[in-house]
């Protein structure tokens, strides 16, 4: 495939890929929806010790330099999708940096989403209420009608993510550089070649996220084989032959799909 992962830096909605294992961005995960009841700053509800500041021993010095690492969120009944989007922003580095710019210039939600991630990035351990924010984002979705993503029901994640995207482009300035669709759009650029007179023409595709399937094969599956699948060669015939502007008919092709995309790429994987 055109997919060459040592020429992009992974830092996507699922962490920054070039500080952190994907172990730690599981587990920075599944702290989004765990409320720690007993103050303690481990999210398990118990007094047990875990060592220093309620973390494991062996945990201490690698979560030192990752301001928030540790931090949870409190979950306000069935708000795990929203956590769990607020945690992969706040461990995307470049993104995290841009909304919390916009403390003091912000429109409304970008000012109390660039709050909240300073709030979980004070300190190391302990949960952050991301209430206010919740409230903030229903208003701002309630005006699209799209207030349905807070009825009390479990949502999906990245439906949530798309619309809290598409929330703080309407508030950045018209034509203003380095903003959100700076960091984020990049382009799918699909090449087709027919078979017959060796034509080639290119569709570029811009977007925000790459949607890829995860391919069937024994062992384990990484995001690398995800994308490798996603831009693999395709041949295009019997009936997914297409028209050729040359031949003026339709005839077999081969299909190829490079990415191309900026410092930070948002990955859905295809359930």
């Amino acid at each position: 495939g055109s997919f060459r992962p040592e020429r992009i830096t992974m830092s996507s909605l699922f962490g920054d890929c070039t500080n952190l294992t994907e172990q730690q961005i599981l587990e920075a995960t599944l702290k989004a929806s765990l409320v720690d009841s007993d103050g303690d700053g481990d999210g398990d509800g118990s007094d047990e010790p875990k060592g220093v500041g309620g973390t494991a021993p062996d945990e201490r010095a690698d979560s030192a330099d990752r301001p928030g690492m540790n931090r949870g969120l409190k979950n306000n009944g069935n708000t795990c999708f929203l956590n769990a989007v607020l945690q992969c922003l706040n461990h995307t580095g470049p993104l995290r940096d841009h909304i919390v710019s916009k403390l003091t210039g912000g429109g409304e939600v970008t000012r109390n989403l660039a709050f909240l991630l300073s709030e979980m990035n004070r300190q190391s351990q302990g949960i952050t209420d991301p209430a206010t924010f919740m409230s903030t984002l229903k208003e701002h979705l309630k005006k699209h009608k799209m207030d349905g993503l807070f009825d009390g029901n479990q949502q999906d994640s990245h439906e949530l993510e798309v619309n809290l995207l598409a929330a703080l482009e309407d508030e950045e300035p018209t034509g203003q550089v380095g903003g959100i669709a700076d960091l984020l759009i990049g382009q799918t650029v699909s090449t087709i070649k027919c078979s017959e007179c060796k034509n080639k023409r290119t569709v570029s595709d811009p977007s925000m996220h790459i949607c890829v399937q995860i391919p069937k094969k024994s062992g384990c599956v990484t995001l690398e084989d995800c994308l490798q699948d996603f831009c693999k060669s395709e041949e295009l015939k019997g009936g997914n032959k297409v028209e050729c502007p040359n031949c003026q008919k339709k005839t077999e092709a081969r299909k190829q799909i490079k990415v191309v995309c900026k410092q930070t790429v948002i990955i859905q994987l295809k359930r």
